[in-house]
């Protein structure tokens, strides 16, 4: 196995990055699905239209700081104990992760050190540009490992896939490589013993996990037994650009 310097990770509180992703989540959200999205957040109807009609942040960043600020002044002692007990976990796995999927893949991690926000609000983000990412706090810390790597490996998948198909091409075919990325996330670390090995029980394997994105569901088969037959990383990012070619 490749051992490359060690990656950090923490585990932090940013309330301003958690609210942002509030108005993200609304803008990019289909329209069809802003009731269930203003319901999970628990906001009044009417303030989440004006969240959604907004074109900026900051034509809505007063609405949101209101509600948020109060919110996490209810749950400040919740978001500190997830700080500390999710960060004494995935330190039990933080190295090996790492060094794992460096192995598999063949790339470095693109960053030195990851942050992992806790959040009220949202239960996982990845990011496409930067080193941080979002995981709820309401989880049992044992079991929040796996998702917290997801978000975290997502966040690598978009570096190698920017890397090796061009982010023009990534960017025109966003929806397409959104879904190869929960794919490719979901497989390496359900279908890689090693990185498998890692998580609790009742987080192990592929068939449980993607279940709720119905419109991915070609995709999710189709590239599963492309994962698991591949002779290589890079031979199976050859697939995936091969599939892409076939949709265009």
């Amino acid at each position: 196995m490749f051992i490359q310097k060690k990656i950090r990770t923490t585990f932090v509180i940013n309330k301003d990055y958690d609210a942002f992703q509030i108005w993200a989540s609304f803008h990019f959200a289909h329209e069809d699905s802003f009731l269930s999205l203003n319901n999970s957040f628990g906001l009044d109807k009417s303030i989440g239209m004006q969240i959604r009609r907004s074109k900026d942040y900051k034509d809505c960043a007063y609405l949101i700081d209101n509600f948020v600020s109060e919110k996490y002044k209810k749950n400040e002692h919740l978001l500190e104990q997830a700080v500390e007990s999710y960060s004494i976990e995935w330190q039990k796995v933080n190295d090996i992760f790492y060094d794992l999927v460096v192995d598999i893949t063949g790339y470095d991690w693109e960053f030195q050190e990851y942050e992992v926000i806790m959040s009220l609000f949202h239960t996982g983000i990845s990011n496409r540009n930067a080193n941080y990412v979002l995981r709820s706090a309401y989880e049992d810390a044992k079991g929040q490992t796996r998702i917290t790597a997801h978000e975290i490996l997502m966040t690598q998948i978009w570096y190698i896939f920017g890397k090796v198909f061009g982010k023009k091409s990534v960017s025109r075919n966003e929806d397409f490589f959104w879904s190869a990325n929960e794919i490719t996330t979901t497989a390496m670390l359900g279908l890689e013993s090693k990185l498998d090995a890692l998580w609790p029980d009742n987080q192990k394997g592929f068939d449980n996990f993607l279940l709720n994105y119905s419109n991915m569901s070609e995709l999710r088969d189709a590239f599963e037994k492309a994962y698991i037959n591949k002779q290589s990383f890079g031979g199976y990012l050859k697939y995936i650009e091969s599939f892409l070619r076939r949709k265009i």
